[in-house]
């Protein structure tokens, strides 16, 4: 497989010229598998941390999610969407309210896509490499390689929006990669005015994996 590794999104905080560059990585590298790696929505209006009073409300986020989410579902009608802690939102707040779990509907018929869904905490292997959003693992600016190095395998993750890039290992029986893929986001937006107090801010750029073999960390120009 030739897979684009998306970044966390956290729609409809993306960037606007993030999709044209996905799609051109997509094409110049010829690439035939697409992953999202978590956090593809952001629900802001329901996060645990608070709101941005001047940020809007839930149905408006929604519907401005949509958009953005309807723009990536033309691109990449077959994906596979890991859902992070973010996009995870509604459950937990159904579960916060002791709602049972089929209250709610699915990531597909809510937002209108057929990508495949691997429910928080899960992850996939394409190739014999590791895909999970990486929250459960190890943080820091080397948390793919740490993660790579727990799994016994290469491993691509999202999650720390403060790293990107690709980190190399090697054991007796094999080399292996740590790709964190940085993110889509725009950091300037209200609703992550949480992060404006660092001073590393959100690599913004995509991962390609070639076979199971080759990793790269692709930036976007800005």
């Amino acid at each position: 497989m030739r897979v684009l590794a998306i970044g966390d999104l956290h729609c409809p905080g993306m960037l606007d010229e993030y999709p044209a560059f996905l799609k051109d990585v997509y094409d110049q590298w010829n690439l035939n598998t697409v992953v999202f790696i978590g956090d593809v929505i952001d629900w802001h209006a329901i996060n645990f941390h608070g709101k941005h009073s001047e940020t809007p409300g839930v149905l408006a986020e929604v519907e401005a999610a949509r958009v953005q989410i309807e723009r990536l579902n033309e691109m990449f009608p077959v994906a596979t969407w890991l859902v992070g802690n973010h996009d995870a939102l509604p459950k937990r707040r159904a579960d916060d309210a002791g709602l049972p779990s089929n209250i709610l509907k699915s990531e597909q018929d809510f937002w209108g896509v057929k990508w495949k869904v691997i429910e928080r905490f899960g992850s996939i292997l394409i190739d014999g490499v590791k895909y999970s959003h990486g929250e459960t693992g190890p943080g820091g600016m080397e948390a793919a390689l740490k993660q790579a190095v727990n799994s016994g395998r290469s491993t691509v993750i999202g999650h720390h929006h403060q790293t990107a890039g690709v980190r190399w290992g090697a054991n007796e029986e094999r080399r292996f990669f740590g790709l964190s893929t940085g993110s889509g986001l725009d950091w300037k937006r209200l609703q992550f005015q949480y992060g404006r107090k660092f001073a590393n801010k959100p690599p913004i750029g995509c991962g390609v994996v070639l076979d199971g073999e080759y990793a790269y960390w692709e930036p976007m120009r800005l």
